[in-house]
C-alpha cells in the first residue's frame, strides 16, 4: 500500500519481512524498494535473496552498504544498516519485534533521527507470542501510531509529510 502511494520501500533484505517487504514494492507498477545490505555489495546475504537482488536492480531499485568491498561482515554491520534503513525513511514499521532484536536497533535510530513509528495491530490470537512482544510494549508510548487499517494510513502520511517539513526547515536556515 505504501508502494502503491509511491514511497520506496526500504528494509535489509533479510529473510521474512524484509524480504515480503521488498517483494511487495516490486509488484506494484513502477514500485521501487531500496535493499541496505549488512556486508559489501558483492556478496549477497542471504544468498537465497539473489534472484531477488536481480529483480531489485532490474526494476532500478537500488542496494547499498557503508561495508567496504573485501571487508568481513560483523554483527555491528547489521546495526550499522538499521542506522541506515531508518535514516533513509520517513516512516518505521516494526510488523514484528520481540523486545530483544535486532529489530530494536532500528526502533532507537528512528526516534533519534525522528521518523514516524508506527506498527500494526497485534491480534488478539498472538498476544503471547514473543514476535510481538515489543510490538506491544511499542502501541503504549505516545507517538506510536497504530497500523490498524486503511484508515490509519492517512494519519500516518499526514506525520511523514511532517518530517519532510522539518527537514526542509532545518536545510532553510
Amino acid at each position: 500500500t505504501f508502494a502503491e502511494m509511491g514511497y520506496v520501500i526500504v528494509s535489509g533484505l533479510a529473510l521474512g519481512i524484509d524480504t515480503a517487504g521488498h517483494e511487495g514494492a516490486l509488484r506494484v507498477t513502477d514500485g521501487k524498494t531500496i535493499a541496505v545490505m549488512a556486508g559489501d555489495l558483492t556478496t549477497i546475504y542471504p544468498a537465497k535473496n539473489k534472484p531477488l537482488v536481480q529483480e531489485i536492480l532490474k526494476k532500478d531499485g537500488l542496494l547499498i552498504s557503508e561495508t567496504p568491498i573485501g571487508q568481513a561482515n560483523t554483527r555491528g554491520n547489521f546495526v550499522k544498516r538499521d542506522r541506515i534503513q531508518s535514516g533513509l525513511s520517513l516512516g518505521v514499521c516494526p510488523v514484528q519485534t520481540p523486545i530483544k532484536s535486532g529489530t530494536q536497533h532500528t526502533i532507537q535510530f528512528s526516534r533519534e533521527q525522528k521518523r514516524v513509528l508506527f506498527t500494526p495491530t497485534v491480534l488478539p490470537n498472538d498476544l503471547q507470542e514473543n514476535a510481538v512482544q515489543g510490538n506491544l510494549e511499542l502501541l503504549q508510548e505516545n507517538g506510536v501510531i497504530e497500523l490498524r487499517n486503511r484508515e490509519s494510513y492517512a494519519e500516518i502520511v499526514e506525520k511523514m509529510n511532517e518530517v519532510v517539513k522539518d527537514y526542509g526547515a532545518m536545510n532553510s536556515r
